[in-house]
């Protein structure tokens, strides 16, 4: 009886789509990381002799200390609002941005700082303020949300952190995330990988939704959440297909 699959590619032609697709990866691998070494600036020795590596000490000393402030003053009460009801702000948010800020212009004199707390409120404000930094401000920047996730810690849930990033002429170099609450530092510097409290880290060999867990939360606008949602619908579909495959499989 005839069947109804295609019919496989002989070994050399499918030695020479192998071979293609590796090589095809190899000259991708070697241009991204051309690019990335053309970007980076060198954890030795930056354009204008600043270290990678002592821009990241500083960092996670000024999330340290401002950490310590998040953990102490937890569930703290709301002074008011910004963009809507869901945008809360607390005397700590400016604490810490204020504690961050002193470390930064203390070790960095010269270089620019944008806290979310010094933004104004509503969709467009962060990314305009960005802009204006970038195109007006020094090479270096440090852009901080002292309390990502103010809701949860409003409400006493120990699920927000400390972001700090550090640009140079608007390419990002270091970041640090400090969870004050698990006391987990996560580092990353351009070129040399993330750290979780020194230890290197890396993402996760799932393949598929499916085997993985998605963790999402609320976006602060009715259009954004509704982007959200289909991106969390479609996801789902997809690992209902990946599971419908897994049964079929199992039972042929």
């Amino acid at each position: 009886m005839a069947s109804t699959c295609a019919s496989a590619p002989s070994r050399s032609a499918s030695s020479r789509s192998t071979r293609a697709s590796i090589d095809h990866r190899r000259h991708r691998a070697r241009r991204f990381a051309f690019v990335r070494r053309r970007n980076a600036v060198s954890v030795e020795a930056s354009p204008d002799g600043t270290s990678l590596e002592r821009v990241l000490e500083a960092a996670v000393r000024a999330a340290q200390e401002g950490g310590t402030v998040m953990a102490r003053k937890v569930g703290a009460e709301v002074i008011k609002t910004k963009a809507n009801a869901r945008d809360l702000l607390t005397e700590v948010d400016g604490e810490v941005q204020r504690i961050i800020e002193a470390k930064v212009a203390e070790e960095f004199p010269h270089h620019g700082f944008l806290g979310e707390e010094s933004v104004a409120a509503g969709k467009d404000a962060s990314s305009d303020a960005l802009r204006e930094v970038l195109e007006t401000g020094p090479d270096w920047l440090w852009v901080v949300d002292p309390i990502d996730g103010t809701t949860n810690f409003v409400h006493g849930l120990p699920l927000s952190a400390i972001s700090i990033g550090v640009a140079y002429k608007g390419e990002l170099q270091v970041a640090v995330i400090m969870d004050p609450f698990r006391d987990e530092c996560f580092t990353a510097i351009l070129g040399g990988g993330a750290k979780l409290n020194g230890t290197p880290i890396k993402v996760g060999e799932e393949a598929t939704a499916l085997e993985a867990v998605v963790v999402t939360g609320y976006a602060p606008t009715d259009a954004s959440t509704e982007v959200m949602l289909k991106g969390m619908t479609g996801i789902s579909r997809s690992s209902r297909r990946e599971a419908r495959k897994l049964i079929l499989r199992s039972k042929y």
